[in-house]
């Protein structure tokens, strides 16, 4: 799953069982999966406060994005 595989059969299982927001589950997933793995093998600086400012920054990204795509 870390690689991006399977993610699709294991957000299926889960939605059999639990009530989820599937875009959202596999946003989280793949970033939580690959991005932090790459993080913590190539960085002395701490993990999580890295992933909260790449997170954020992604966020505002998509927020611009999505309020450019409204106006045209």
């Amino acid at each position: 799953m870390i690689a991006g595989e399977d993610i699709e059969v294991f957000i299926h299982v889960l939605k059999c069982n639990f009530k989820i927001d599937k875009e959202q589950l596999k946003k989280d997933l793949i970033f939580y999966f690959s991005i932090k793995k790459i993080i913590e093998k190539s960085t002395i600086l701490d993990v999580n406060k890295v992933l909260n400012f790449v997170q954020n920054a992604v966020d505002k990204m998509e927020e611009k994005l999505e309020k450019n795509s409204i106006s045209f």
